[in-house]
C-alpha cells in the first residue's frame, strides 16, 4: 500500500521489535525458535566466521569442549606434529609426568626425530633412561645418532 513489500516491512519490524527488546532477549529465544533446525546454526556460524576469532570460542566453550573438539578432529599423527611444534616455538619441554606418560605410548624414536633443540633431546633422554631396558635404549641411542648424522648432512 505505501510502496514497502512486504519484505521490507518484515526487516524494519525485526529491527523495531530488537531494538525494543534488547538484543539479548532476541539472541534468547532464537534456539527456542529454530531448536530443530541445523541450517539455521550453520548459517549463523558461516556469517559470523570471518568475525569470530579464537578468543571468542574461548570464551564461550569450556577447555574440556575445545580439547573434545580438537580430539575429535584430528588423528594422533597430527596432534603429534601439533605437539611438536608447540614444544618447537616455546623451547618448554620440561621433564614431567605429562611427557613420561606421552612416552609410554609414543614410539619414542619417532619423537626424536622431530626434536630439532639438544637441550629438549637431553630433557628427553633423561626421561627415557628412566622408562626404558637397555636394549631399548641402545636402539634409541642409534637412531639418535642417525638423524643427528642426517641433519649435518643436510
Amino acid at each position: 500500500m505505501l510502496g514497502l513489500s512486504i519484505e521490507d516491512d518484515s526487516e524494519a519490524s525485526f529491527e523495531a521489535s530488537t531494538k525494543t527488546a534488547g538484543l539479548q532477549k532476541v539472541l534468547k529465544q532464537l534456539p527456542k525458535i529454530f531448536d530443530d533446525d541445523e541450517e539455521f546454526y550453520n548459517t549463523v556460524l558461516k556469517s559470523y566466521k570471518k568475525k569470530l576469532k579464537y578468543s571468542d570460542f574461548v570464551k564461550v566453550f569450556k577447555s574440556s569442549e575445545i580439547k573434545d573438539a580438537v580430539m575429535e578432529v584430528f588423528d594422533t599423527n597430527k596432534l603429534l606434529q601439533m605437539l611438536n611444534e608447540k614444544i618447537n616455538e616455546n623451547n618448554d619441554l620440561e621433564d614431567s609426568k605429562e611427557l613420561q606418560q606421552l612416552l609410554k605410548h609414543v614410539f619414542a624414536s619417532s619423537v626424536i626425530k622431530h626434536v630439532k633443540e639438544p637441550n629438549q633431546l637431553k630433557s628427553m633422554f633423561k626421561v627415557i633412561t628412566e622408562n626404558f631396558e637397555v636394549l631399548e635404549l641402545t636402539d634409541l641411542c642409534n637412531e639418535a645418532i642417525k638423524t643427528g648424522i642426517r641433519r649435518l648432512q643436510k
